[in-house]
């Protein structure tokens, strides 16, 4: 007979007694719908985020449960988009200073993004089908890059990069066109990791020219649609009752 494991609920800490091979399962105690996940052998109780749901939601979820937004749902596709473009911005702008002085400060921002982005393209991804739209694009345009502007900005003050104000101004850029394409991406089911929706990194690849084109024109579109008025045909009113009797 299989052992009947003993877990916690993710939400109240109300015992749960799980069989094994069980994927999700429904607290008694406050009800919460939650998932069964494997890391390195051991059983965790995760709290399935509801979707849709609200940008508060969003934040709730976060402070509940950091280390599964910022380490088991680490978006190594951001991680990884993002450490090569980034470290080359770093790699050209400090190309005068020498070769050593280049690579160095590339390696520092290639180690720091690869880290770093995994853990915001996760945050980006719990916004993605956040509602309303308009605050969890705001969000995740001026809170993620400001957070990760602050630890870059110290770590390049440390390893003395002298150039570092032109290429972290260049990257400050960078970083709000970036999460907003993330963004823009995810909501069409590229660039997505641990989702029911998300593909392989080579269908990502084969998608992402269609996106960047829409990205691009999407601003003149969403303007071309606002400032299109829809034209009803119009029908003739008929004729007043009275108006009808008299006539006849």
């Amino acid at each position: 007979m299989a052992e009947i494991q003993k877990l916690k609920c993710a939400s109240c800490d109300a015992a749960l007694e799980v069989a094994p091979g069980t994927v999700e399962v429904v607290c008694g105690s406050c009800g919460t719908v939650q998932s069964i996940e494997q890391h390195d052998g051991v059983s965790e109780v995760v709290e399935n985020s509801p979707a849709p749901h609200r940008v508060v939601d969003v934040f709730r979820y976060l402070v509940r449960h950091p280390i599964e937004m910022l380490v088991w749902r680490w978006n190594w596709k951001a991680a990884m988009f993002s450490g090569v473009l980034r470290s080359m911005i770093y790699l050209f702008t400090h190309l005068k200073e020498g070769w050593r002085a280049a690579l160095g400060a590339m390696s520092v921002e290639f180690i720091f993004r690869v880290i770093v982005s995994g853990a915001s393209g996760s945050l980006v991804q719990a916004f993605h089908n956040a509602a309303p739209v308009w605050l969890a694009t705001l969000c995740v345009m001026i809170m993620l890059p400001a957070f990760s502007h602050m630890i870059e900005f110290t770590l390049h003050t440390l390893n003395g990069d002298v150039n570092k104000g032109k290429a972290i101004t260049i990257s400050i850029a960078f970083s709000i066109i970036s999460a907003i394409f993330n963004l823009f991406a995810m909501r069409r089911d590229a660039l997505l990791v641990k989702d029911d929706r998300a593909q392989s990194i080579g269908q990502d690849l084969i998608q992402l020219p269609k996106i960047v084109g829409e990205f691009m024109f999407f601003p003149f579109v969403w303007l071309w649609n606002r400032n299109r008025k829809p034209t009803a045909p119009v029908e003739p009113l008929p004729p007043a009752t009275d108006l009808a009797n008299r006539e006849s």
